[in-house]
């Protein structure tokens, strides 16, 4: 599964119906047929099924051609260093934190939780920021199917 389409279930922009790509080896081309075929489309989301990796030019290709599209992109905090930055400050953007310990922090709700993020060498690129846990959109995730959730269609 490399491209299928779907309402969006998590975060800010959920019920947009949106256009999933899930592998860098689809193309600009692959992307136009599938949204001249579905007209409802209006967001598409790069990095699908679990930040995989991004082909940035056709990234580009897609925010020149689609205008009033949201274009997303979902990258691991591994990886944002490999991807050109203007083009993240350009697009939304959603940095994924894998940690298998994460699902205790929903365990532990409704007590007082913050997420605090850091640079793990305080004195290199000096950042901190700390927000409230209850501040996350939380997902019910029942619905969801591997990579996709139950109802997106699979188009390649």
């Amino acid at each position: 599964m490399r491209l299928w389409v779907g309402k969006e279930m998590e975060g800010e922009y959920k019920g947009t119906y949106t256009l999933f790509v899930g592998h860098p080896n689809i193309g600009f081309e692959e992307i136009k047929k599938a949204i001249s075929d579905r007209p409802t489309v209006c967001q598409i989301y790069f990095g699908a099924g679990g930040c995989t990796k991004i082909n940035q030019e056709v990234v580009r290709d897609c925010r020149r051609w689609y205008k009033t599209f949201l274009i997303t992109m979902e990258v691991s905090i591994k990886q944002l260093d490999k991807y050109d930055f203007s083009l993240l400050r350009n697009v939304n953007l959603i940095v994924t934190f894998n940690q298998k310990n994460v699902y205790l922090i929903g365990k532990m709700i409704p007590h007082k939780v913050q997420i605090k993020l850091q640079t793990e060498k305080p004195d290199e690129n000096r950042f901190l920021a700390l927000t409230d846990f209850n501040a996350f959109d939380d997902t019910n995730v029942d619905k969801l199917l591997g990579k996709k959730y139950v109802g997106d269609i699979v188009i390649k």
